[in-house]
This record gives structure tokens, C-alpha cells and sequence, in this order.
């Protein structure tokens, strides 16, 4: 029986502090939605160590992904993720990395699995490959109960895109055709000219 999919607090709450900032139409509203929103409020109140279920952690983020759109969206997890690197348990992990690792673009992938280990139950990230012709493989597994979902994946491809963003490269982070009942989703994180 898998793990059921559990969230660190830190992970909703940053994505909630930077919704409001994105660059989306309906984004101002979305804000004003989040500050009434009683379980929003909840996750908020939570120490950021702390756990988020399954439900009010997908609800979350579906809930993100339709008033904000596509591209705001993984935008907007990427802010967040960033967020959560410059705080807390996420900044000394960081900071460890740097002092053992010469840090490469394959290094930060390898550490976006380390830090997705501290950030969440259940759902797993693992590194995969490395094929210098076909960019970096990363797979995502345990599905949790409500599956894939479009938002799940793209909050997936908005965190891997942070491996660009601290390696300083340009680059671009794309999941492979997968189905909401797949038991894993496969991302390739390939540097160059973002599309």
C-alpha cells in the first residue's frame, strides 16, 4: 500500500504568498479568493514544517491552476519553489549542497530530488538519466489518489524549472505524454534557448 500524499506546510504557502503577484488576468481575484478561503487560511496557520493532506494540498492546486491558466501557473510554482529555497529547512539544505557539490545542471537535478524528499509523502521524484542528446531525466511516481492531474504535472514541471533558474542556464522543463491513471510521469529537463 503506498504513502499517502502529504505536502511540508511551506510548500502551499509559498505558492499562496506569490499567486497573488503573478501576471495572470484573474490573478487579483484569486488573491482575494485565497484570503477568504477558510482551508486556505488553515494551511496558512500551519507551522511550515508541518504536514498538508492530500485533498486541501490538490484542492490548492487545482484550484491555482484554473484562475491563474497554463503558463502563469507553473510560473507561479516556480516563484514559490524559489521562495522556499531562500527560508528554513530548504535554505540549509541549499547551503549544504553548495559546500560538497560542484554545482551542474545534473548536480541540481540530483538535488531537486533530495529537496523533494524533505517536501513530500508518498509522491516520489527521482532522478533518471542523463543522455547529453535528449536533456536530463526525472520520473515522478506514487501517484496520489485522485491521480496525474494537469495541475500536479505542471506544478511538477514549475519546480524542476527552479534546477534552470539556480544552475543559471537557460533551459526548459517538459513532462512526456502521460495519462491521470499513469503510474509515473516521465519530465526532461533539456538546456538551451527556452521554447
Amino acid at each position: 500500500m503506498s504513502v499517502p500524499l502529504r505536502a511540508r506546510a511551506s510548500v502551499p504557502q509559498s505558492l499562496v504568498r506569490v499567486a497573488g503577484k503573478a501576471q495572470a488576468p484573474g490573478a487579483a481575484r484569486f488573491s482575494e479568493w485565497l484570503r477568504a478561503d477558510a482551508e486556505t487560511q488553515k494551511i496558512m496557520a500551519t507551522a511550515p514544517i508541518g504536514w498538508v493532506d492530500e485533498v486541501p494540498f490538490i484542492q490548492l492546486l487545482t484550484t491555482a491552476h484554473q484562475r491563474l491558466g497554463d503558463d502563469a501557473y507553473v510560473l507561479a510554482v516556480h516563484d514559490a519553489s524559489m521562495l522556499m529555497l531562500k527560508t528554513g529547512i530548504m535554505r540549509a539544505a541549499q547551503s549544504a549542497f553548495l559546500l560538497f557539490k560542484k554545482p551542474g545542471l545534473s548536480a541540481y537535478a540530483k538535488w531537486a530530488q533530495r529537496i523533494w524528499g524533505i517536501s513530500f509523502q508518498g509522491l516520489a521524484l527521482v532522478y533518471h538519466s542523463d543522455d547529453q542528446g535528449d536533456g536530463i531525466g526525472m520520473v515522478l511516481s506514487n501517484p496520489p489518489a485522485s491521480g496525474f492531474t494537469k495541475p500536479l504535472v505542471l506544478g511538477t514541471v514549475g519546480i524542476l524549472q527552479t534546477v534552470f533558474t539556480l544552475a543559471r542556464l537557460p533551459g526548459q522543463t517538459h513532462a512526456l505524454a502521460y495519462r491521470t491513471d499513469d503510474a509515473e510521469v516521465q519530465f526532461r529537463l533539456r538546456a538551451g534557448a527556452k521554447a
